[in-house]
């Protein structure tokens, strides 16, 4: 994984603190659907499942999965929409 995108990078962020499976992926996966390929959104999560929750999600989606950060009672995560495929 790489490091964290800068702010100017990020199309959107979501907050879905205080949120449990499977909300967290569940209103990324709607941000992503409104965006452009190659946009990258920023999702703040404090369900301690959702490490594990985006992995196998970008993996089943293609979708890109920058950089996390982990702190006490908070996990960040940058996700990038997969490119157009023909």
């Amino acid at each position: 994984m790489g490091e964290r995108p800068s702010d100017g990078d990020i199309a959107c962020v979501v907050d879905a603190s205080g949120l449990f499976c499977p909300m967290p992926i569940a209103r990324l996966s709607a941000a992503l659907k409104e965006l452009s390929p190659g946009a990258i959104v920023e999702l703040i999560s404090t369900d301690p499942g959702t490490p594990g929750d985006l992995t196998a999600f970008c993996k089943a989606a293609r979708h890109t999965l920058i950089a996390t950060r982990v702190e006490p009672e908070r996990f960040t995560a940058w996700v990038q929409k997969k490119e157009r495929t023909t």
